[in-house]
């Protein structure tokens, strides 16, 4: 498992461009249309909010959830028309007192940096019922940017996971809204539906890796990662 994962972000490198996000920007926003730039904010917001979840669960108390995900994504926009690879740290504990979780994610590559963080709710967890799913609710905040231009991106999601052994399958559903600021003036902004499926596979009883798809209408995304829940 180990191996499948380092081939697979090799691979997500190999076929991502030799220029920056920022770069392929750069060359190709003079021709652009007002769709072309709207398209661009919500593929590039998506790579954040890809990471809202990797199964339905919240952390239990005094319990955290750290790791890294490889995030590749296939955009559907006329500004960035090659494969895009971003990693992104992230993390998540559990307030005891309010029942939430607070959680933080973050990355700088390939010219972008990300810093975002939100709360997770566990609507149904820790059940003793066998294979009754555990279910969670999560918005998050996200403050994208480059040289060229700032994004701010929304995003709300639900996901549920049931764990079978050493695996657990897990789907869900979210929305992501981003707002682009070019610097020396221009906005554009669009919202849409993102749905998941993945599996994790528990390595150790704390250690695991996860793979997903990601849909998101005419964009497509790939996931993999790995982490730690203690």
């Amino acid at each position: 498992m180990k191996k499948f994962l380092i081939a697979a972000c090799l691979f997500a490198l190999a076929s991502a461009s030799y220029a920056g996000v920022a770069d392929r920007f750069k060359s190709n926003v003079g021709g652009a249309s007002k769709s072309d730039a709207e398209n661009y904010a919500r593929d590039i917001g998506l790579i954040a909010g890809m990471n809202d979840f990797h199964d339905g669960k919240a952390v239990d108390t005094f319990g955290f959830d750290v790791g890294v995900s490889g995030n590749f994504l296939m955009p559907s926009n006329k500004l960035d028309d090659k494969n895009v690879f971003i990693p992104m740290l992230y993390g998540s504990v559990k307030i005891p007192i309010l029942g939430l979780n607070i959680a933080a994610r973050g990355t700088s590559f390939e010219q972008l940096t990300s810093v975002g963080g939100g709360l997770k709710w566990s609507v149904l967890g820790n059940t003793i019922l066998p294979f009754f799913p555990d279910i969670t609710v999560g918005a998050f905040y996200d403050r994208m940017s480059t040289d060229y231009y700032n994004i701010d991106h929304l995003s709300a999601s639900i996901s549920a996971s049931v764990k079978v052994l050493m695996l657990e399958p897990y789907v869900g559903a979210g929305y992501d809204y981003s707002r682009m600021s070019v610097n020396g003036g221009g906005t554009a902004s669009k919202g849409g539906t993102r749905l998941t499926g993945g599996v994790n596979f528990h390595i150790l009883p704390v250690v695991y890796v996860f793979g997903a798809y990601v849909y998101a209408g005419d964009t497509k995304a790939v996931q993999v990662g790995a982490g730690a829940r203690f």
